[in-house]
C-alpha cells in the first residue's frame, strides 16, 4: 500500500483504531476521522511513534457539511483516496420493538446508514478520478441474521449489505471494488462502553461469547486484518459481497 492513501472513520478506538494502524503498517498514508479529535489525534500519534505517516480530522459523519470539507481536505492534501473504510458505528440499545425509542433508531440509522451513504458517493467521486480504488463497509452478523432486541441495529446493517452491492455494481466498470465485513462479538468499545455496555469477565458477556462457536470475542486487530486483505491487490477480484469474520458464528 506504499504511496496510497486511506481513510478510516470512527478511527479514534476500536475496530477502526486498528485498521487504521494496519493500513500504516501496509505503507499507507491515513486519514484517521472521528467525531472526537482527542481520540483521532491519538491514533495519529501512535501511527507516527511506529513510523507509519496519518493525519487527524474531526468528522461527524451524519453531517453532510463535516463529510463535504473531510473530502475538501483529502483531495486538496492528498490529491484523491485509494482506500476507504466506513467503519463508524452504533448501537444505541437493545430491546424489543414494542418498547424501541424512535429517537435512537432515528440517530442509528442517520450513523449505520446515512452517514455511510454520504461517504460512499464521496469515495466513488474521488477513486472515479483517479480511475481505481476499493472500498470496505462495516456490517455485521445482523447484516444476514438477528437476534431479540436486535431489529433496529439488524435493520441498519441489512441497509449496509445493500449499500455495498449497489455501488459495487455500479461501480465495477471503473475499477473501483466495494465489500463489507461482518464481524460477530468484538471486545470494543460499542460492546463494552456507552452503547451496550456489556462488562468482560460478566456473565452477560460470557453467555455473548459461549454463543459463539468459537466460544470468545474477537479482537479489534482480528477484523482489521480482513479489511486490509479486502483493500489489498490480493482481493483483486472481490467485489459485492462480504467475508465472515465471525468463529463460524454465520456457519450454522
Amino acid at each position: 500500500m506504499d504511496q496510497k492513501v486511506a481513510l478510516v472513520t470512527g478511527a479514534g478506538s476500536g475496530i477502526g483504531r486498528a485498521t487504521a494502524h494496519k493500513l500504516a503498517r501496509n505503507g499507507a498514508t491515513v486519514v484517521v476521522a472521528d467525531l472526537d479529535l482527542e481520540a483521532a489525534e491519538a491514533t495519529v500519534n501512535e501511527i507516527v511513534a511506529s513510523g507509519g505517516a496519518a493525519v487527524a480530522q474531526r468528522c461527524d459523519v451524519t453531517d453532510p457539511q463535516d463529510v463535504a470539507e473531510l473530502f475538501a481536505r483529502i483531495e486538496e492534501d492528498f490529491d484523491g483516496l485509494d482506500y476507504a473504510v466506513n467503519n463508524a458505528g452504533i448501537c444505541t440499545e437493545v430491546a424489543s420493538i414494542a418498547d424501541y425509542k424512535l429517537p435512537l433508531m432515528r440517530k442509528m440509522m442517520a450513523v449505520n446508514v446515512s452517514a455511510v451513504f454520504n461517504c460512499l458517493q464521496h469515495e466513488v467521486r474521488s477513486m472515479r478520478r483517479k480511475g481505481s480504488g476499493a472500498i470496505v463497509n462495516l456490517s455485521s452478523i445482523f447484516g444476514q441474521v438477528s437476534g431479540p432486541g436486535y431489529a433496529g441495529y439488524t435493520a441498519t446493517k441489512h441497509a449496509v449489505e445493500g449499500l455495498t452491492k449497489s455501488v459495487a455494481l455500479e461501480n465495477a466498470e471503473y475499477g473501483i471494488r466495494v465489500n463489507c465485513v461482518r464481524p460477530s462479538v468484538v471486545q470494543t468499545p460499542l460492546m463494552t462502553g456507552k452503547d451496550v455496555h456489556v462488562e468482560p469477565g460478566s456473565d452477560e458477556w460470557a453467555a455473548y461469547e459461549d454463543a459463539n462457536p468459537s466460544k470468545r470475542a474477537a479482537q479489534p486487530e482480528e477484523i482489521a486484518a480482513g479489511i486490509a486483505w479486502l483493500l489489498s491487490d490480493e482481493a483483486s477480484f472481490v467485489s459485492g459481497g462480504g467475508i465472515n469474520l465471525d468463529g463460524a458464528y454465520l456457519a450454522r
